[in-house]
């Protein structure tokens, strides 16, 4: 893929790319700085992508996980404006922390999952796609698509159910 290719069928992908970033990061900073890592990532295998099928997928999944990746490493460290409110406010909004125990399940069920299934969960889920759309980026029936997420929540639900009873009896 040349520059020319590159511009014209991914660079028109950014809005929908940042908003990946941004609900999975909920920083708009750190979705920025995501987006132009995926960028860098997407040009400099740029001559691998004239063998994608679906550039569009391809770009959605490189996004979610570069911000799978962010999220781990942020779990393994402490943000500066935490330490500084440590004064007590966390334990008084225990919503905050539940908030990312959710994200955090729901993100380890998303990488569990095939590749078809965190797709289409992707495009109806996060960006709110409708399955007309849904089914003519992926070169599939709506009907399809339909089965494909049903199937993507389930599982991503028996995940979630068998990650919350591995962790209450770790902790009885």
């Amino acid at each position: 893929m040349n520059e020319r290719e590159f511009k014209q069928r991914v660079l028109p992908l950014s809005n929908r790319l940042y908003s990946i970033c941004h609900r999975m990061l909920g920083n708009q900073h750190e979705a920025k700085d995501c987006l132009q890592d995926v960028f860098i990532k997407l040009w400099t295998n740029r001559q691998s992508l004239s063998e994608v099928k679906s550039i569009e997928a391809y770009c959605f999944t490189i996004t979610r996980n570069s911000c799978l990746d962010r999220l781990r490493l942020r779990k393994n460290t402490i943000d500066i404006d935490t330490v500084a409110d440590l004064d007590g406010s966390l334990i008084e909004n225990p919503e905050h922390n539940l908030d990312d125990s959710r994200m955090y399940l729901l993100n380890k069920a998303l990488t569990k999952l095939p590749e078809l299934h965190q797709i289409v969960f992707n495009l109806r889920d996060i960006e709110r796609l409708e399955f007309d759309e849904i089914a003519e980026r992926m070169s599939t029936t709506p009907e399809h698509a339909r089965v494909l997420l049903s199937r993507a929540r389930k599982k991503i639900k028996e995940i979630i159910e068998q990650e919350l009873v591995r962790n209450r009896l770790a902790y009885e």
